[in-house]
């Protein structure tokens, strides 16, 4: 029980450690998603970053998405980095 407990209660934390995301709808299905680490993770792990990335196109289209483009952009070491894309709903 205690165990189900912490997991619980990592899973809350760790999910909106990613920071702040925003998307502008751009027509014909096609939307673009900007997502910003909260510096406290500064997302040395890009894939971390990356994977709630995914998480918010998925939410956009949930019958699935093609990926246009995608860049990430880290200004300075230690300061938050951004991943910002655009994709096309199916």
């Amino acid at each position: 029980m205690m165990i189900r407990l912490l997991l619980v209660m990592s899973l809350l934390i760790f999910s909106g450690c990613a920071g702040k995301s925003v998307c502008k709808p751009l027509g014909n299905n096609a939307f673009e998603i900007e997502l910003k680490d909260n510096g406290t993770m500064d997302m040395l792990n890009s894939s971390r970053l990356e994977q709630e990335w995914n998480h918010e196109a998925r939410k956009i289209c949930p019958g699935g998405y093609t990926v246009q483009s995608q860049s990430y952009v880290t200004e300075k070491a230690f300061e938050p980095a951004r991943l910002t894309g655009i994709i096309t709903c199916r």
